[in-house]
């Protein structure tokens, strides 16, 4: 009897609603999250979960997959081995991995962007707050 896959719990970052399905595996130390080609579906590590970059990441593959249909392991292999040849990562250093890390950054750069936008609005928020209490205050003491 086949094992039932365990739907991953946490933040799937849209991944889902696309129709990907998420599932928690345990992967190999240091991969927080993987897309396996034949299933179209995204594996994350229970320990590390998923990060709306790292679900970037592997849609990305994803992405790729569809590109290059049935063609897409085959050019992966391919591009794996001339990466080796040319002494390289393939982890890091393969067409296939820059154009994702590439969108990871992208996504990462805005996920920082709207964090300081977030921080600096509640700090206005904050100051804004602080005068109204303070102008009332007087108001009172009048």
């Amino acid at each position: 009897m086949p094992s039932k896959k365990k739907q991953y719990p946490g933040p799937t970052f849209g991944l889902r609603t696309m129709g990907i399905p998420v599932y928690e595996k345990e992967l190999e130390r240091g991969v927080n999250a993987a897309v396996f080609p034949l299933e179209r579906a995204v594996y994350v590590s229970p320990k590390s979960g998923l990060t709306a970059s790292r679900a970037e990441h592997e849609l990305t593959h994803l992405r790729q997959l569809a590109r290059y249909g049935i063609l897409s392991l085959p050019a992966a292999g391919l591009q794996n081995i001339l990466t080796i040849l040319r002494r390289r990562d393939v982890a890091t250093e393969s067409p296939w991995e820059l154009e994702a890390y590439e969108r990871q950054a992208k996504t990462e750069r805005r996920e920082k962007a709207e964090t300081k936008a977030r921080t600096a609005q509640y700090a206005a928020d904050k100051r804004r707050a602080g005068r109204a209490r303070s102008t009332s205050e007087k108001v009172r003491d009048k």
